[in-house]
């Protein structure tokens, strides 16, 4: 079982949307949230990620939290650090090489962390079904309830604006594990993670690789 480190034996709201196909293979599209070369090259955020990284014991999970320093280049990056702080990271936990859990807004000011869970289930060679999942802690009384809606909803539209802009890429994807690069780190930590994966009675069955 995989959940959020900051939510644990806490009540939760969990909000689902609409799952949606992409053109790609399922561990493709896992891979995009540790991708530090398409932060600048498709989002615009000129970040420099340091890598921490930390597996499970039993091999079934392991987490990425990527941070770095707020540059002050476009408009973009200097309103994000006048309300977020000179520093940004984010985190994201990935389980039984099929889930995703991200974690957006750690430890900046002014705002509480928005965590979601993508849910990957591919099905047929190159295509992929995300199923997107937003969580909050669940807050007591009429403002703690308006307040869990309201981080609901801004992790909807955090999450809208990433995908409308990775979607750009996914059809069109050539990825080259042998032509990994010093800032895809995270990417060949990733590979090392699935490759040592045992297969499930679930992926067998479906041809799943």
């Amino acid at each position: 079982m995989a959940d959020f480190d900051e939510l644990k034996g806490k009540e939760i709201v969990a909000q689902a949307d609409i799952a949606f196909e992409r053109s790609c293979h399922h561990h493709i599209c896992m891979m995009n949230g540790i991708d530090a070369q398409h932060l600048k090259t498709i989002h615009h955020l000129d970040i420099k990620m340091d890598l921490s990284l930390h597996r499970s014991e039993l091999g079934t999970q392991i987490d990425f939290t990527m941070r770095g320093q707020f540059p002050k280049t476009t408009f973009r990056e200097k309103l994000g650090q006048r309300f977020l702080g000179s520093t940004y990271q984010y985190s994201m936990r990935y389980a039984h090489g099929c889930i995703g859990l991200l974690t957006m807004m750690k430890d900046v000011r002014l705002f509480p962390s928005l965590f979601m869970i993508y849910a990957y289930t591919p099905i047929a060679p190159g295509r992929t079904i995300i199923q997107p999942i937003y969580v909050t802690e669940k807050r007591q009384g009429i403002v703690g309830y308006l307040l869990s809606q309201f981080l609901l909803f801004c992790t909807r539209l955090a999450y809208y604006m990433l995908r409308d802009e990775d979607g750009k890429i996914y059809d069109n994807i050539r990825f080259n594990p042998n032509l990994l690069l010093s800032i895809d780190q995270p990417l060949a930590e990733y590979m090392k993670y699935v490759n040592q994966l045992k297969p499930s009675r679930w992926s067998k069955n479906r041809g799943v690789e």
